[in-house]
């Protein structure tokens, strides 16, 4: 809301639908594809020992890419560029470069500006860098107004921040994943909210698939709104947008780094890296490896749905052919595009080489084993039941529950399959929690949060339904059952514009808590949820129209439980809380647990064999999980 955007310091150590994401995936592709072409020819260094208080050292080496992205070659140490302002034209829902002082191309939209008064569809668009990354900003200017400084005259005060998905250790400015076009950015990106009256803005850090940091993250998106502020003068208020990887950005900064963001809208969401791709991406390639065994061949896909918790096979399938961010330290092809191949790790020839993995890229906060270097690495499964739910509903049989079990594996230093299975390092577990790395949701329950979900569950979409609820069941848990989400559940068929009606329904909400407090962001969830829109309520839509909506439409049997039915992940399809957060849980003697359940005695024994450290008792807070937490952790 208005007002300084300032912080706490605590010091310490150390618009997607269904084919709005298969077009994310496919603009992804395309970005990856044109910087490999350029991956021969070495992008441009920035200075070594750089650091941020908020996310600690930058990436070393970290290279600059506003070559690449046509913004010329950098300066100075930091990767810098000089801003550059070009114009655009908004014609009929596209948009199209404009030179200022030349005849509007026909059908020029008329937009509605301040107070109602129309203007013209002319975009301002401005380049330029900030803490080391790219920064986008768009404005209506209908004047196209060339002067320095520029005063814009059709800004409603209030600022969109884009995010962008994806889960990368780019060790670099990235490029403009899906959209490093300009005019293609505008269209897909800002135009429904330049259409409002928005100024749009958006960085390179802010994007997933260049930098799955979040501290990184909010520090850049912080530096990019005190450097608009400026500018232009201090924000209304400030909405993020994003799905997948940028929600869980938005997310941690909610959680992690208050007073940056107002509100969010998020789609495809996920909580946090560590405990989706530590949790689900690698259980999910432990389990596509053990399908393909011959151990695992027998299990029919209906089974193989059930171990995963998904309603489709293809679900885990579709996570291990990810990749993976557990063993980049081993694919040079993942080791950021423009990062040099023959400087990458190897354990045998290269063993001081750039390690690309999460978490590397997150060393500041896991801290760094004494021993080999190696950013120490909070990723476990000792005692997961896997496909426990599925033997409970007669899914799978005994005999296959402990032939799974037994053959599960895990990984080893460097991310590659081992026969045994994975133990985290207790002090990566611990700040991991501690450090903010994990979304738990604390604080978050004072933000207006709409949460966009895709049925994409059939089709073995990693973006599962069930992720929606996980982020909820988090707040909901750390805030003695209060949250200020909201969530919209739409079929795969294209045919509800709920973003458009989403941004103004949370510009509605925003408005109304800057006029109970303005300039005031100790509000308490009880006023927020007072001033939420009475048309702003749970919601799920099919064929294009409303079927269910109310408070309750996502938990009591209905409409909406019935046509989108709850799926899980496999750490919960093994038993885990709903929360789904635990890294490295307790475990109770295996004899003990067995006891509990109708085994043969032959089965009993097999059962202690195969879990000889314990099976996870889910009902033990897990280690880290009770950290106090501290808003706005920097680093000395």
């Amino acid at each position: 809301m208005a007002g300084s955007r300032g912080r706490n310091i605590v010091l310490g150590c150390g618009l997607l639908g269904a084919v709005g994401v298969v077009a994310l995936v496919l603009a992804m592709v395309v970005g990856v594809w044109l910087v490999v072409q350029v991956r021969n020819a070495e992008a441009p260094r920035a200075e070594s020992g750089a650091s941020s208080a908020v996310a600690g050292p930058f990436d070393d080496p970290y290279f600059c890419t506003s070559v690449l992205m046509g913004l010329g070659e950098p300066v100075g140490p930091d990767c810098d560029v000089a801003p550059q302002v070009r114009h655009f034209a908004i014609v009929d829902r596209a948009v199209q470069r404009y030179v200022p002082g030349e005849p509007h191309p026909p059908g020029l939209s008329v937009l509605d500006g301040p107070g109602g008064a129309p203007v013209d569809g002319i975009v301002r668009f401005e380049t330029g860098s900030i803490n080391r990354a790219l920064y986008r900003i768009a404005m209506l200017d209908p004047a196209g107004d060339t002067n320095d400084p520029f005063v814009p005259s059709a800004w409603n005060g209030r600022v969109l921040f884009v995010y962008g998905g994806g889960c990368g250790v780019g060790h670099g400015q990235g490029i403009w994943v899906g959209a490093n076009d300009e005019a293609e950015w505008i269209r897909s990106r800002a135009l429904l909210a330049l259409t409002r009256g928005y100024a749009v803005v958006s960085t390179t850090h802010n994007i997933g698939a260049n930098n799955c940091n979040d501290a990184l993250s909010a520090d850049t998106a912080q530096q990019m709104l005190d450097l608009f502020g400026s500018r232009f003068g201090e924000p209304e208020f400030v909405v993020a947008r994003g799905g997948s990887g940028g929600a869980m950005s938005i997310l941690l900064t909610l959680q992690n780094y208050p007073g940056i963001l107002d509100a969010a809208m998020v789609s495809s969401a996920f909580p946090d890296a560590f405990t989706v791709i530590g949790g689900a991406g690698a259980d999910c390639r432990l389990l596509a490896n053990f399908f393909a065994s011959d151990a695992g061949a027998s299990f029919s896909d209906e089974q193989r749905a059930a171990v995963g918790g998904h309603a489709s096979s293809a679900t885990c399938e579709n996570w291990n052919n990810f990749g993976g961010v557990l063993d980049q330290a081993l694919d040079e092809s993942v080791c950021v595009l423009w990062v040099p191949g023959d400087i990458t790790y190897r354990p045998n020839d290269r063993p001081d080489g750039v390690r690309c993995s999460l978490t590397e890229s997150n060393a500041a906060s896991l801290g760094r084993d004494p021993a080999t270097g190696a950013a120490r690495r909070p990723w476990d499964n000792v005692g997961v039941p896997y496909g426990l739910r599925a033997l409970e509903d007669g899914i799978i049989d005994p005999d296959q529950f402990l032939t799974l079990n037994r053959r599960i594996g895990g990984f080893d230093a460097d991310g590659r399959l081992s026969a045994g299975r994975s133990v985290g390092d207790r002090a990566a577990v611990e700040a991991a929690y501690s450090s903010g790395r994990v979304f738990r949701g604390v604080g978050v329950d004072t933000v207006p949060i709409l949460v966009l979900v895709d049925d994409l569950d059939d089709n073995g979409d990693v973006h599962t339904m069930a992720w929606a609820r996980t982020i909820r069941t988090r707040i909901e848990a750390a805030n003695d059952g209060r949250s200020n989400v909201v969530e919209w559940t739409r079929g795969a068929e294209v045919g509800l514009p709920l973003e458009r009606q989403g941004l103004a329904e949370l510009e509605t909400w925003l408005v109304a808590l800057g006029e109970r407090a303005p300039g005031d962001r100790d509000v308490s969830a009880a006023e927020v949820g007072e001033l939420r829109p009475d048309s702003l309520t749970d919601l799920c839509a099919a064929g294009g129209a409303i079927i269910a909506e109310g408070s309750d439409v996502h938990g009591a049997r209905g409409a909406c439980t019935e046509r989108f039915p709850a799926a899980l992940e496999p750490r919960r399809a093994a038993g885990a809380p709903d929360t789904d957060q635990v890294l490295q849980c307790v475990t109770r003697p295996a004899t003990e647990w067995v006891a509990e359940r109708n085994f043969t005695d032959e089965q009993r024994r097999e059962v202690e064999l195969v879990f000889p450290d314990g099976v996870c008792d889910w009902e033990i807070p897990a280690p880290g999980t009770s950290a106090a937490h501290q808003p706005w952790f920097v680093y000395d």
